[in-house]
């Protein structure tokens, strides 16, 4: 019981001080790229080469928006591990 008792208590003194360090962080709000892409409905009786077009070209900013937060996500996991370029 006693070993339990300090193991909790050692966990608990961990994770007050990781959550102090934390909340400390002010990160700005979201870039610009992380918005979401509006692609309208189709119209009825609109050509379906059109609509296809318009759907491809909304994946494309989607994925290119993917490409920038992993870049965002790696240089932030880069920084919280304590790696610098």
């Amino acid at each position: 019981m006693g070993s339990i008792s300090l193991s909790l208590i050692c966990c608990s003194a961990s994770a007050s001080k990781l959550n102090t360090k934390l909340a400390g962080i002010n990160l700005p709000d979201p870039p610009a790229y992380l918005r979401p892409v509006i692609v309208t409905d189709p119209a009825l009786g609109e050509d379906p080469v059109l609509v296809a077009a318009r759907e491809r070209q909304g994946r494309l900013l989607c994925n290119g928006r993917v490409t920038k937060a992993v870049v965002d996500w790696k240089t932030l996991q880069s920084f919280y591990a304590g790696v610098t370029k």
